[in-house]
C-alpha cells in the first residue's frame, strides 16, 4: 500500500517536473533543486526494479536523467535542467522506433502483459499504434 502510495507521489512529481524546475530556478538555489530532483529519481528508480523488464526504457531514462541533472550542477548551468524532457522524449522515441525495427514492438509488449495470447491482428494494431507513438516523439 505504502509502495503504491508512494509511486504515485513520485510519478506526480516527476510529471509536474517543468514547474518544479521553473519555480525552483526562480525562486531558490539550484541545489535544492538538484537534491530533490536526484532524490524523486533515484527513488523511483528503486520502486520500479520490477518493472524493468516491461518497461526496457526506464532504467536508462532515469540514469540519463541524472546524468543529465548532474552535469548540469558541475557546469553550474541549468541548460541541463531545461533540456531534461527533451531527452527523455529523443530517448523513448529511439525505443519505440527500435522496438519496430527489432520486434516486438513496444506497445505490442505492453499488450502482451494483459492478453499473452495476442492474434496476428492484434500485432499489425500495435505496431501501427507505436508508428504512431514514434511520429508523435518526434
Amino acid at each position: 500500500m505504502l509502495k503504491a502510495v508512494l509511486t504515485t507521489l513520485i510519478m506526480i512529481c516527476l510529471a509536474c517536473y517543468p514547474i518544479i524546475v521553473y519555480v525552483g530556478l526562480t525562486r531558490f538555489n539550484s541545489l535544492i533543486i538538484t537534491v530533490l530532483l536526484l532524490f524523486l529519481l533515484g527513488l523511483r528508480l528503486w520502486l520500479s526494479r520490477a518493472l524493468f523488464d516491461k518497461m526496457p526504457w526506464l532504467k536508462p531514462a532515469t540514469f540519463l536523467a541524472a546524468i543529465t541533472i548532474l552535469i548540469s550542477k558541475v557546469m553550474d548551468s541549468d541548460l541541463g535542467l531545461r533540456l531534461y524532457p527533451v531527452i527523455i522524449n529523443l530517448v523513448m522515441l529511439v525505443v519505440f522506433a527500435y522496438s519496430l525495427y527489432k520486434g516486438p514492438s513496444i506497445i505490442e509488449t505492453f499488450a502482451r502483459i494483459t492478453e499473452p495470447s495476442l492474434d496476428e491482428n492484434g500485432v499489425i494494431y500495435t505496431k501501427k499504434i507505436t508508428l504512431v507513438w514514434c511520429v508523435f516523439l518526434y
